[in-house]
């Protein structure tokens, strides 16, 4: 009984069409690839309607064309990333300036940026203006410049001495509100001539005695 079962359906699966023997499962994949050959059969109609000058063009005009492509990207690349190079070097300038003049800090802020954006725009364009715009001039951007460039100053005064035979030259001064200071001046020799640098300027907590001197 169960030997003619089997030869029953074995006959029945023979008669069914193949589609219905595929899993189920594989059908979204063919329907998928048909979509996608149908879109892709769509892409050439598409091209010729939009770029008519195109259309009759060999392989090595479009080769070019995507090697001028990336090569203007490059480049667009390069310029922007000389740009942000620029605007961070003249960040360090203007901030150099503050703490020569010994200025506040939000000056750069709030007057240097705008003076200079409102002579750019009337000597030269808009454009111009616009790159000088990217300069970074905060109250906190000109805080770190000047440590940066102190920490840097103070290396290198270091490094040179580390190198040579220097004199010291020590005085104190009391400042308006009374607080003592000390100013030590060092002098050293440096490539053909004598360099003068302000090696310390620090209070003192008492009194401007020798003793109190030579201990600080």
């Amino acid at each position: 009984m169960t030997l003619n079962v089997q030869k029953q359906y074995a006959r029945r699966i023979q008669q069914l069409p193949i589609q219905t023997m595929m899993p189920r499962r594989q059908a979204p994949r063919f329907q998928r690839r048909k979509k996608e050959f149908h879109g892709t059969c769509q892409i050439a109609p598409t091209f010729r309607n939009c770029t008519p000058e195109s259309k009759d063009k060999n392989k090595e005009f479009f080769v070019r064309k995507k090697e001028q492509l990336l090569e203007s990207q490059k480049n667009m690349m390069h310029v922007t990333q000389t740009i942000n190079e620029k605007a961070t070097e003249a960040s360090y300038l203007v901030s150099y300036r503050i703490a020569q003049a010994g200025e506040a800090h939000t000056i750069a802020e709030n007057l240097i940026k705008p003076c200079v954006l409102d002579i750019t725009k009337c000597m030269l364009d808009e454009k111009s203006a616009k790159h000088l715009s990217t300069v970074p001039l905060s109250n906190d951007t000109v805080s770190r410049r000047i440590h940066d460039l102190a920490s840097y100053v103070k290396q290198e005064l270091v490094t040179r001495l580390q190198k040579t035979r220097f004199a010291l030259q020590m005085d104190e001064s009391t400042d308006v509100a009374g607080l003592a200071i000390l100013l030590v001046i060092v002098r050293y020799p440096y490539e053909s001539s004598f360099e003068e640098d302000m090696l310390m300027c620090s209070p003192l907590p008492t009194n401007t005695t020798g003793e109190e001197i030579l201990i600080k």
